[in-house]
């Protein structure tokens, strides 16, 4: 038994029948979003809130990811740094890259944060969203 993805909800089409099937079902779910620089993100999801009004949000597992990946100023210093070994050739250039514990929580009004976020609340945009289901797929031998 092999298994796919299949797109259950998608920011184009804001449509949820298919996604309420998938939790119906009981299906794994991901979400595959980009952000504001254009950056794409795939994660297990671990929570969804459905409300009433047919909105909801997502909360993806908790991940490591390099904490230059959290920083909005990393592609500036990363810039910096290369800049200054480049004048320096006598030196090697070494990066320190460290992880750390963050999760997402989308919003379907194109809005998210990250755990790290909490601490001084922000809020930040998404260009798109995606919310996929694992589904069993069935071959004969």
């Amino acid at each position: 038994m092999n298994t796919t993805w299949q797109t259950v909800w998608h920011s184009d089409s804001r449509e949820t029948e298919t996604l309420n099937q998938a939790l119906e079902r009981g299906l794994d779910l991901a979400v595959i979003f980009t952000d504001q620089e254009g950056h794409t993100h795939r994660h297990p999801i671990d929570l969804i809130n459905l409300e009433l009004n047919g909105q909801f949000s997502v909360r993806s597992e908790f991940v490591f990811l390099p904490a230059a990946l959290l920083d909005p100023h990393f592609d500036t210093r990363l810039a910096h740094t290369i800049g200054e070994a480049a004048l320096n050739r006598n030196n090697p250039l070494t990066l320190k890259i460290q992880s750390q514990m963050t999760y997402f929580t989308l919003f379907d009004n194109g809005k998210y944060y990250r755990f790290n976020d909490l601490i001084t609340p922000s809020w930040l945009g998404w260009q798109s969203l995606k919310i996929l289901a694992q589904t069993p797929s069935f071959h004969a031998p």
